[in-house]
């Protein structure tokens, strides 16, 4: 065959190849697949190749002739050990694509009238086919319209080599299944996705059509997209999308770099795991915290809810800090949780974090909780509000009305003291007239056991009385201490994060002094091998 014959069919086995195992090929591999399929023939001075190395294939023409050690299987693996250094400079895909060549040119000169001798040095020929007809002489017009028709498949191979048999086949489809099978595809090799869809939404019923970028799956037939201005929808099949497919393709976008942290929180603000998101790229919150603050999220029908409510439990399906923000997360306390931050970078940018697993067991937030009960007036009777920086020792409340009942309260109790304290008086004077008086009618009669009796019984109703006066007083003394208690001071100095209100009780989360001076002064992470306690009750 001639050598652009040869050339030609290289680039389209290749190619096809290529497509079926869906890996394109660069201009290089093909040029490689190109120069494997003519090098058999430098056993001949007549080729291009044979001119170009004159001394060594005048040597092989005299001493083993055209088409013969050359073209045989002896011949390739001289061949692929000879080119063996490529591997160590390029790798294996120039060499296979070169080898793969050497191999294509062997079985086109075996559809040659002649054949090869494919097991040389046994001298018996191979053939393709075995009807001598239907075999084509070099340079005959046989081979020119073999040429013309390689030539025109060839035109098609090389653009179904850049997508695949799989990726043509999903150009020709566009369903929700084939978009995610390419987007887990591309987006495993670290390389950025967009969809171009034409779509209905499901609530609102308008149609709409874009090239978005894709950040993620949720299921075999559904994929979560971002609009240009930073909206985030699901796509695909399934009912609860927000917008249903009627066509859709992935596409490969740039290459690359993907950093994921891991961080596990534990009685700590939300907001801390904001600061390992790195400044550069963009970064997401993947995974789900418990908590027992209240929060409401709100997102438009047509939306995806990055920030998923459950029962005491927000899930993050591909949220940002912005979300967090705009949501009015920043401030919960988180009781535990697990949250994935996932970071991408274009190719040229730099990775700032490595990839870490992180537990945050010491953390610059340190957060005390108070519940502060029995408040009925919320305006008057609580003395901060959210935000407030207060120091140690300032008024958070004022129990009013509390106070006043137990102002009442004292009084009764004071007037019940002074009654006992009034009883106890005069039974203590009625006992010694009566032990006098006793004491005369024992002289009298002479009758001494009387006089111990009436003794005994004075003494027992002087210790009830006691009893009654003691219990009145302890009664005032209580009632005291609660009426100081209606007075809460704060403990610390810091911000007042949070106010929430449960029937008669109000809970109070104040970020501590220190705290805000780290958050000031951006303290850099600390040992995870350190532990603080960040829940005070």
């Amino acid at each position: 065959m001639m050598a652009l014959t040869h050339t030609v069919f290289a680039t389209l086995s290749i190619g096809l190849l290529g497509a079926a195992i869906n890996t394109p090929l660069s201009p290089v591999a093909y040029s490689f697949a190109a120069l494997g399929s003519i090098l058999p023939d430098i056993d001949t001075t007549g080729s291009g190749i044979g001119k170009i190395v004159l001394p060594l294939s005048i040597f092989l023409e005299r001493k083993y002739g055209h088409r013969t050690i050359t073209h045989s299987l002896l011949g390739t693996v001289i061949f692929a050990l000879i080119f063996s250094p490529i591997l160590l400079f390029h790798g294996s895909s120039f060499y296979n694509c070169l080898v793969f060549g050497i191999l294509n040119h062997i079985v086109l000169d075996a559809a040659n009238k002649t054949g090869i001798p494919l097991f040389y040095p046994h001298l018996s020929r191979a053939v393709i086919p075995n009807n001598e007809r239907f075999r084509i002489l070099t340079g005959s017009r046989e081979e020119y319209v073999f040429l013309a028709v390689i030539i025109g498949i060839t035109i098609f191979i090389i653009p179904l080599n850049r997508v695949g048999m799989r990726g043509a086949l999903h150009y020709l489809i566009r369903t929700p299944q084939s978009a995610v099978a390419d987007y887990l595809a591309f987006s495993s090799e670290n390389y950025s996705v967009f969809v171009d869809f034409e779509g209905v939404f499901n609530v609102s019923q308008k149609r709409i059509s874009g090239y978005w970028e894709a950040l993620g799956s949720t299921s075999r037939n559904s994929l979560i997209i971002r609009d240009n201005e930073g909206r985030i929808y699901s796509i695909g099949s399934n009912p609860n999308d927000n917008i249903r497919s009627l066509r859709i393709q992935s596409r490969k976008g740039k290459k690359l770099k993907v950093n994921i942290q891991e961080v596990n929180l534990q009685n700590q603000l939300l907001r801390d795991v904001l600061k390992f998101i790195p400044e550069k790229g963009e970064s997401y919150l993947l995974g789900h915290i418990k908590t027992y603050d209240k929060f409401n999220l709100q997102y438009s029908l047509d939306e995806f809810s990055v920030c998923k409510a459950g029962v005491n439990r927000i899930d993050f399906i591909y949220a940002t800090s912005k979300d967090i923000a705009n949501q009015n997360l920043s401030n919960l306390l988180v009781i535990e949780g697990q949250i994935l931050i996932r970071t991408v970078y274009q190719d040229k940018e730099k990775i700032g974090i490595p990839h870490t697993k992180v537990t945050l067991r010491k953390t610059p937030s340190q957060v005390i909780t108070f519940y502060i009960k029995d408040i009925y007036n919320l305006e008057d009777e609580l003395r901060v509000k959210s935000n407030d920086i207060i120091r140690k020792g300032d008024l958070l409340a004022s129990l009013n009305s509390k106070k006043d009942y137990l102002l009442l309260s004292k009084q009764q109790a004071e007037q019940r003291l002074k009654i006992a304290q009034q009883e106890l008086n005069k039974i203590k004077i009625e006992a010694e007239q009566e032990i006098k008086l006793k004491e005369i009618e024992s002289a009298l009669s002479g009758r001494q056991r009387d006089l111990t009796s009436a003794t005994e019984l004075s003494k027992l109703k002087i210790y009830e009385a006691e009893a009654k006066l003691n219990l009145a007083l302890l009664s005032v003394k209580r009632l005291e201490q609660k009426l100081k208690a209606t007075q809460i001071y704060s403990p610390v100095a810091g911000k007042i994060i949070s106010i929430q209100v449960q029937h008669a009780t109000v809970t109070l989360r104040i970020l501590t002094q220190d705290s805000i001076s780290a958050m000031e002064t951006e303290l850099p992470y600390t040992d995870p091998s350190e532990s603080i306690e960040d829940d005070r009750e």
